[in-house]
C-alpha cells in the first residue's frame, strides 16, 4: 500500500479514530527506546506547567482550538483539508 493510498484510508476515518492513529504515529517518533512511559509523562507535565505559567505571566495567549484548526487547514495543499 503507498503512502497516499494508506493516507486516503486514514482520513476515511472517525475522527475519533484518525486523532487516536495520529497520536499512535507521533509516539512512534519518540527518541530512542530508553525512554520510558514516566519520563515522557513527567516531561509533558514540566512543559505544561511551563506554558501555563507563560500564560499566566500574559507573556503568551490562547486561541480558540477551531480557529487554529482552520488556520492549519487553510495552508494545506489542496485535497488534504479533511
Amino acid at each position: 500500500m503507498s503512502k497516499d493510498q494508506l493516507l486516503a484510508a486514514a482520513l476515511a476515518l472517525p475522527e475519533d479514530q484518525r486523532a487516536s492513529l495520529a497520536h499512535d504515529l507521533l509516539l512512534s517518533l519518540a527518541p530512542g527506546e530508553d525512554v520510558d512511559g514516566e519520563e515522557w509523562e513527567r516531561a509533558w507535565a514540566e512543559e505544561l506547567q511551563a506554558r501555563l505559567a507563560r500564560f499566566e505571566r500574559g507573556e503568551t495567549g490562547a486561541r480558540d482550538w477551531r480557529e487554529v484548526l482552520q488556520e492549519i487547514r487553510a495552508g494545506l495543499p489542496r485535497g488534504r483539508t479533511e
